[in-house]
C-alpha cells in the first residue's frame, strides 16, 4: 500500500492546481471502472487460456460486480453440467475484490458428493478445504492470488507481464485440475 509520504506528495500535487485537483477527482471517481477495465482484460485472457485446454463443451463465464461480497468470480461448467447445477467457480468472499476462493459448487438440491470432497482433497493435496450448502469443495487461494482490492496487486496485473503470467497460470491450473478431475468422477461413476 502507500507510505504516508507518497500521500502527501499525491495530496500536495492535486492541491497544486485547479487542473490537477480536478484530475484527482476524475481518477477517484473513475477508480471502479479502472478496477472493472482491468479485470475484464484478465478474465478474458484467462478465458482464451482455460478454454485451450477444456475445449468446446466447457463454457467459461465471469461476474464483475465488485462492490459486494460475491460479486466478483469466474469459473467454468460443462455443457452437461448446467441441467445439474455444477460448476468450477474462483469467487472474492469479500467487496473489494478480496478474499478469494475456488473450488466446485453445487446448488442447494444437490447432495454433498464426499468421494468427490476427498478426490479433490488428494488431487489438490490440500487438508484445509472446506464444503456447505453450495460447494461440494472449496478453498481459499494462495495468499500471493487471495487479495485483488489493492494497488500493488491491480498494477501488477496490469503491467507487469511476469506477475500477470503466474495470476494467470495460478487460476487457470486451479480451474483446469479440479474441472477435470470432477469430470472423470462423474464419467467413473456414471453420475
Amino acid at each position: 500500500m502507500f507510505r504516508d509520504e507518497e500521500k502527501k506528495v499525491a495530496v500536495d500535487l492535486a492541491l497544486e492546481n485547479r487542473d490537477r485537483l480536478m484530475s484527482a477527482f476524475l481518477v477517484a471517481y473513475s477508480l471502479d471502472e479502472i478496477k472493472k477495465n482491468i479485470l475484464e482484460n484478465f478474465f478474458l485472457e484467462l478465458k482464451k487460456e482455460v478454454q485451450s485446454v477444456l475445449k468446446e463443451e466447457w463454457k467459461f463465464d465471469y461476474a464483475l460486480d465488485y462492490t459486494r461480497s460475491y460479486g466478483v468470480g469466474f469459473g467454468v461448467t460443462k455443457n452437461n453440467w448446467k441441467d445439474k447445477g455444477w460448476w468450477v467457480w474462483v469467487e472474492a468472499g469479500s467487496p473489494g475484490p478480496d478474499n478469494f476462493y475456488y473450488g466446485f459448487g453445487k446448488d442447494v438440491k444437490e447432495n454433498h458428493l464426499p468421494s468427490l470432497k476427498e478426490l479433490l482433497d488428494n488431487e489438490q493435496k490440500a487438508s484445509d478445504s472446506k464444503n456447505n450448502e453450495h460447494w461440494i469443495w472449496y478453498r481459499y487461494c494462495d495468499y500471493h492470488y487471495r487479495n485483488w482490492a489493492g494497488p500493488d496487486f491491480l498494477a501488477d496485473l496490469c503491467f507487469d507481464k511476469n506477475s500477470r503470467r503466474m495470476v494467470l497460470e495460478y487460476f487457470k491450473n486451479q480451474i483446469v485440475t479440479i474441472a477435470e478431475t470432477a469430470d472423470k468422477y462423474f464419467t467413473q461413476h456414471k453420475i
